[in-house]
């Protein structure tokens, strides 16, 4: 009697821990159900949304550090420019910048906020994406 053996092999791969690169490879396998593909492809979209919202937040926490760093400067300025006599409009000019600029940090950090949310909000899009994949 012919005796052919088989071995099973399971593999299990944690998505959430793939980057989009990988993830991108797995979906070109031609071997993948089309149905994993397309779940796979919605997973790997809001990862690249997630990286591209994150990117956004790292430039907007960079112009707020730099608009504090300024301010920091002009408000040493005025400091010094105070213990000057006729250096009235000098330090004027300069609290109109401060004054600026202290709106633009409102807008920045209100920009931080909307992209916080956007971010749990993707999150919670993916982690749902994940556990509702099935093949």
């Amino acid at each position: 009697f012919p005796v052919t053996e088989e071995r099973v092999f399971e593999t299990t791969t944690a998505i959430t821990n793939l980057n989009p690169d990988l993830l991108v490879s797995y979906i070109q396998n031609r071997t993948l159900p089309d149905e994993a593909r397309t779940q796979l492809g919605q997973i790997l979209d809001r990862k690249r949304q997630i990286a591209a919202n994150d990117a956004d937040i790292q430039r907007a926490q960079a112009d707020v550090n730099n608009i504090v760093q300024d301010q920091q400067r002009l408000r040493q300025n005025i400091d010094s420019l105070n213990r000057v006599a006729g250096q009235e409009q000098q330090v004027q000019a300069y609290a109109r910048q401060l004054s600026a600029q202290e709106s633009q940090l409102a807008a920045l950090r209100d920009r931080l906020a909307q992209l916080q949310q956007r971010k749990a909000s993707l999150e919670s899009e993916l982690n749902s994406l994940i556990e509702k994949m099935e093949f």
